[in-house]
């Protein structure tokens, strides 16, 4: 397991800096939680959007991504289309 997060970490962290297209699943209180094209839903990571407002599930939104851990991509709202 050690090895596979220093990879998975590595791999997202080539990320950072990218403009990527994100489903919402679930929006909580303070923070939206999604997934890229690339995650399947409860078996890869999350992408959590920081700054998102008036957003709804299953909105299709861009996100720039500016951090990542070993599992998840970070990011902030670029702008949003209606899926």
């Amino acid at each position: 397991m050690l090895t596979q997060q220093v990879i998975s970490r590595q791999k997202l962290q080539s990320r950072i800096g990218q403009t990527l297209e994100v489903l919402i699943d679930k929006i909580n209180a303070d923070i939206i939680i999604g997934r890229s094209y690339a995650d399947a839903p409860e078996i890869d990571g999350n992408v959590f959007i920081e700054n998102a407002v008036n957003q709804q599930p299953d909105d299709l939104v861009r996100v720039t991504i500016d951090r990542a851990d070993e599992y998840d991509l970070y990011g902030k709202f670029a702008d949003a289309t209606r899926a």
